[in-house]
């Protein structure tokens, strides 16, 4: 069909059916604004996507949940609480030994944050991982006890303790809580490389952001989405997939990364084959939900269903075949529990001297409790069977840094005999309102809570 004749056909049909053309550029609109939604204002389009049912449902999982709106923030500053800027970033950056983030590290220091963008963006941004609700943190590189754009002052010679809290590796400035971890693992006796793995501090640090001044605390509650960092990761992988540009984008960046070129089909197989297995453990998952007649409770930030997931992953996801996914008896299916009790991350800066631990007082003992946290953040334990040189229940977990996390938090008995203690706690302490006031010199905000 020549240029005339089609342009006579066009005209023919818009005299004839004027409603099929309306129809046409209604549907060519909103086509061309839902690409435009998802590539500059993703979050939008999921939310409205979500209001619909069957299919615009699926478009919603295959976006990024909204986030808090981006932040200024001109400066830090941590409170005092009796800890050594040194022992604060040993505790926010020490590994337990979990390998919770179901990729290489060298992968995550190269994917894109999960929006249809033409340029890069990065994952690691402390601007977007901040809206997760993680801390900002310096690399260990340029770690610097006075620095002023982290907040960290020595305002305290520190907690008394038998070592000396040694540099954690975070030479890429990962925020506070991620930890960098490889070795072998327990079940197979196969080599892993470095995964990053959530610490203590993840879940138990927290932060308040006023007249862009970020004030942040030890041992307070965290508003990390942790459900949601699950989700960012395999829509990452998905996108670069799916995405040829990002693909190329994503390679190039473990280039320089590495240091050398990489095979690009072997690497391409490697996405696809991790994409595989999230998708393959969420189906599991889901079809289990789904028996059982019931949905997770979505978390958000700053809660956590922490036992029920605990739960899941030691009695049910570490039965799991490595090769096939599949469980060795049928029955371990009960023992998987929907995500139905997310609380608050509690404050711990004196759970070392409760006798019970948990919410429900469900735990006596803490190194039990913090090695079970451990184990539900992705901790590698042998739940399988026994093998040689790989005992059953052997686990990757760092027992003696689990300890010195206690003794950190716990410090010398204020009770004990003797002048060794002084008689006063020097654990770590609860963070006072008057250092967060001292802040805002005459701020009103500051003055009504005073006169309180």
């Amino acid at each position: 069909m020549g240029a005339r004749s089609f342009s006579s056909w066009v005209g023919g049909v818009v005299r004839r059916r004027p409603h099929v053309v309306c129809l046409l550029f209604a549907i060519m609109f909103v086509v061309a604004a839902s690409i435009g939604m998802a590539c500059f204002v993703p979050e939008k389009l999921r939310d409205a996507a979500l209001k619909i049912k069957n299919d615009a449902n699926l478009v919603a999982q295959l976006l990024p949940a909204t986030l808090p709106a981006p932040s200024k923030i001109d400066s830090a500053y941590w409170l005092p609480q009796n800890w050594s800027a040194r022992q604060r970033y040993w505790f926010h950056h020490t590994s337990q030994g979990t390998a919770t983030i179901p990729v290489p590290y060298r992968w995550f220091l190269a994917l894109e944050r999960p929006e249809l963008s033409v340029r890069y963006t990065s994952l690691t941004d402390n601007e977007y991982l901040r809206r997760l609700g993680f801390i900002p943190s310096p690399s260990s590189k340029d770690f610097d006890a006075s620095s002023p754009a982290y907040g960290y002052q020595e305002d305290a010679k520190g907690v008394s303790s038998t070592w000396t809290a040694s540099m954690p590796d975070n030479a890429n400035g990962l925020p506070v809580g991620f930890a960098i971890k490889g070795g072998v693992n327990p079940t197979t006796g196969e080599f892993y490389e470095d995964q990053i793995g959530l610490t203590c501090a993840a879940c138990h640090t927290g932060h308040l952001e006023y007249k862009n001044v970020s004030i942040r605390y030890d041992g307070g509650p965290a508003m990390v989405n942790l459900g949601e960092v699950e989700r960012v990761i395999g829509l990452s992988i998905g996108y670069t997939l799916m995405l040829p540009w990002r693909f190329e984008r994503f390679a190039d960046r473990l280039e320089s990364i590495e240091g050398r070129s990489v095979d690009r089909k072997k690497l391409r197989g490697d996405l696809e084959r991790a994409l595989q297995n999230i998708k393959k453990q969420k189906a599991a998952n889901d079809g289990l939900l789904t028996r059982q007649g019931v949905t997770n409770l979505d978390e958000g930030l700053g809660r956590f269903d922490a036992l029920n997931r605990i739960g899941n992953q030691v009695f049910y996801t570490n039965f799991l075949d490595p090769a096939t996914g599949e469980l060795p008896d049928p029955h371990l299916k009960g023992n998987f529990a929907r995500n139905d009790a997310p609380v608050s991350f509690p404050p711990i800066w004196d759970t070392p001297y409760f006798l019970w631990a948990q919410y429900d007082a469900s735990v006596l003992n803490e190194l039990v409790r913090n090695s079970g946290e451990a184990l539900g953040v992705s901790a590698k334990i042998n739940m399988r069977a026994p093998a040689p040189g790989r005992p059953l229940f052997e686990s990757s977990i760092h027992l003696s840094d689990i300890a010195r996390f206690e003794e950190l938090l716990r410090g010398t008995d204020p009770f004990s005999p003797g002048e060794a203690s002084g008689r006063q706690f020097n654990g770590l302490v609860a963070p006072r309102w008057k250092d967060a006031q001292d802040r805002f010199p005459g701020d009103p905000v500051g003055h009504r809570r005073k006169a309180r």
